[in-house]
């Protein structure tokens, strides 16, 4: 099987692994967005290109997840092991898996990856449009949901979306919410987001971070924006998610 036929089998798979998003990008019209620094704390490298992941690479296979309840943004600290835990990206993850294991059986070759940049893939694949909040905005979901994604030589026919336009116009709600301060229009200084130095106060290093930047999340009630359920579990921060307006759709 081949081409369209396959594509549909794999979607039809993606829908009963109960995945709300699905689609295809060619690998070419990836290699634009290789390069790209990722610079939160836990994260910090750059983008790969799909034939650095797997060599004759023809397509990338997206996959996303609604969030269902604000729980799957907790992260868990796995202190034995020094690494945090995300349940809704452990459940993509499993399904992701499932659905490249189902390519792979009929004779693909898929590689699994997080090395790409997963929010410009989704906006190729057609999922939706960047935010003020610098996340991705679907129609559906607004910016509740979450990527995953995997790198196949099967021959897979790639989604040709429409230009989604702009979500947000004139709004500014997450703008003036952030409580670090740490929004520009469609850009996030990930050095400043709350979400990335609770991560750095639990596990890393605050002390590179810059000094301002430090003060200001000291003086924070930080558990008002990311309560806590225990020593090593909090719900990350979702003001910028939760005042955007797409979010009540």
């Amino acid at each position: 099987m081949k081409g369209l036929s396959l594509t549909t089998e794999l979607q039809d798979g993606a829908r009963k692994l109960g995945l709300d998003f699905f689609g295809v990008v060619a690998a070419a019209a990836v290699e634009a967005y290789a390069g790209i620094d990722v610079a939160y704390w836990e994260l910090r490298r750059r983008t790969a290109r799909p034939s650095d992941i797997l060599p004759d690479a023809k397509a990338v296979v997206v996959v996303g997840l609604g969030l269902w309840d604000r729980a799957l943004d907790t992260a868990t600290y796995e202190a034995k092991l020094g690494r945090w835990v995300y349940p809704a990206y452990t459940v993509l993850e499993q399904r992701c898996d499932r659905l490249a294991l189902w390519l792979e059986r009929r004779g693909a070759r898929v590689a699994v990856t997080g090395r790409l940049s997963l929010k410009n893939l989704g906006v190729l694949a057609g999922f939706g449009v960047f935010g003020k909040n610098s996340l991705l905005l679907s129609r559906d979901f607004g910016p509740d949901f979450r990527l995953a994604c995997f790198v196949t030589d099967a021959d897979l026919e790639p989604e040709h979306p429409a230009s989604g336009g702009d979500l947000c116009g004139d709004c500014v709600l997450c703008l003036d919410a952030c409580p670090m301060g740490a929004l520009t229009p469609y850009v996030v200084d990930p050095e400043s987001c709350l979400v990335s130095l609770s991560l750095r106060a639990k596990g890393g290093n605050l002390a590179e971070v810059d000094l301002a930047v430090r003060e200001r999340f000291a003086s924070l009630d930080i558990p008002a924006y990311e309560p806590r359920f225990g020593g090593n579990l909090h719900l990350m921060c979702r003001v910028c998610q939760d005042i955007c307006p797409q979010s009540s759709k």
